[in-house]
């Protein structure tokens, strides 16, 4: 026999073991059913939905510490509140020792639900271009208000979208990127931040900064430490630089770029930056692409800086070949052009580390290349499965037009959209994720033996469609397994 609804609201309302809202603990789950029910406890103290009818569904046995309705008390015009659905919003709080996402997946896989989510907990919009690295305002690739840099007056949202790809993702789990480049300091900016290089033409561990400042800077706008109250701010929070001196001091053979490829591929690199320029591209440079290609190791490449054809190794398909923009949203004059063209990003004017504990601004599709490869690390970050083919695809659709309409030989694709190429890689979901949550795991098993036998057309846990959830079902589920 179930207890009338309201008076069991009542009273568990009164006990010791409701928490206020509040926004640390457990967040809550807001379940929309397909029907109107009420929400309650039977007689064995379960937590149970009750529909029209009287039907009573029995919710997860465990986890649940309190139910009750949403919205729709809330809302002034009842008849459309219901034409929404909003009277069919539950909002479930947890138990601390609970996986909200788990129970999430549970919720969710029951038929009498069209959807299941984890609350949010967020704030005031803006956070982020409040961070509180120094010289941040210089950097308007990162955030283009309108500022005047360098004398210039920028275009307000002429940069790379950074500041939403931040709302969405600071890195995830670190991700090595080799910089074959002139090496780097040990900057200020830059602690904690580098990792075990290569010296090729000295056959050395010896990766000290070769040229100008040339590899710091490249290694800063990447990954310097950021809301570290100190410098500038680096665009991918968690990316670890791998510096691979492939110059002496700033210039030097192909072969030394093939062999400090192979190097990096060969000691754990998970994607490759080269900002450099060469008019021929011998075989053995591309055999070395070629190579890192085929392990999956994306390459992130300059365009090259003489307002010429590309220049190598970004003419290879292999890589993605990257121009330079201003802070007018205008293509860099001196950014080299041509069909082998990816994209662009912000390269004019550029506020980067330099020295050991010093900044200054550089300019050149070198500075462009680690922007693009700094956002190809965060989706790399989130999920590693991604090929590097589908990554330079998502970071050259999602791009935003600033030459002739479409994709032009100038600016390629567009300008580096980080936040919208982050949205796309969170978006994507993979076969056996069926609650989710990003993965594939025991939560997504329980859901599978929670539908198994026939199933509905619009069973969630039908992965391949045949109107059954069984084994190949099952199958598919474990090849997919993430967690």
């Amino acid at each position: 026999m179930l207890h009338i609804v309201g008076s069991l609201m009542l009273a568990v309302a009164a006990t010791s073991d409701v928490a206020p809202d509040v926004p640390q603990g457990q967040p809550d789950i807001l379940v929309k059913t397909r029907q109107p029910v009420e929400v309650g406890v039977n007689q064995l103290d379960q937590w149970v939905m009750v529909d029209s009818q009287g039907l009573e569904i029995a919710l997860p046995t465990r986890g649940i510490r309190f139910a009750r309705s949403a919205a729709i008390a809330k809302a002034a015009d009842l008849e459309l509140a219901r034409t929404i659905g909003l009277d069919r919003w539950l909002r479930v709080e947890l138990a601390d020792d609970v996986d909200a996402t788990a129970l999430r997946g549970l919720l969710a896989a029951m038929p009498q639900v069209e959807h299941a989510e984890v609350d949010v907990y967020g704030g005031l919009a803006g956070g982020f271009d409040d961070v509180d690295d120094p010289s941040f305002s210089q950097q308007w690739g990162l955030l283009n208000t309108g500022q005047v840099v360098q004398g210039v007056a920028g275009v307000p949202g002429a940069d790379a979208n950074i500041l939403a790809s931040w709302e969405l993702s600071t890195g995830g789990d670190p991700i090595v990127i080799a910089t074959l480049d002139s090496g780097a300091y040990a900057h200020q900016d830059l602690v904690g931040r580098v990792v075990a290089g290569w010296n090729v033409p000295q056959e050395s561990s010896n990766t000290t900064d070769t040229c100008i400042s040339h590899g710091t800077s490249v290694a800063g706008i990447i990954a310097a430490n950021t809301n570290n109250s100190t410098g500038m701010a680096g665009i991918c929070w968690t990316a670890q630089i791998m510096p691979i001196v492939v110059v002496d001091p700033c210039n030097g053979y192909e072969s030394w770029v093939a062999d400090g490829l192979i190097w990096a591929v060969d000691n754990g690199a998970d994607l490759v930056n080269m900002s450099l320029q060469y008019e021929d591209g011998i075989q053995y440079l591309y055999d070395a692409v070629v190579y890192a290609d085929s392990l999956d190791v994306p390459m992130i490449s300059a365009t090259g800086n003489y307002d010429s054809d590309i220049s190598y190794p970004g003419k290879w398909a292999e890589t993605i070949a990257v121009g330079a923009t201003m802070n007018t949203d205008l293509r860099w004059s001196g950014s080299n052009a041509g069909l082998e063209i990816d994209l662009v990003a912000p390269g004019y004017n550029v506020y980067s580390t330099k020295l050991v504990s010093s900044y200054g601004f550089v300019t050149g599709t070198s500075f462009s290349c680690p922007a693009v490869a700094a956002v190809v690390a965060m989706m790399r970050a989130h999920d590693s499965s991604i090929s590097s083919s589908d990554l330079r695809d998502i970071i050259n659709s999602t791009a935003r037009d600033i030459g002739l309409s479409g994709y032009d030989q100038w600016t390629g694709w567009g300008c580096l959209d980080a936040g919208a190429a982050l949205e796309t890689v969170l978006s994507m979901t993979v076969d056996g994720d069926l609650n989710g949550d990003g993965s594939v795991n025991g939560a997504d098993i329980t859901i599978i033996f929670s539908y198994w036998g026939e199933c509905p057309s619009d069973c969630p846990a039908d992965i391949n469609g045949d109107g059954s959830v069984d084994g190949a079902d099952l199958t598919i589920l474990l090849s997919h397994w993430t967690f």
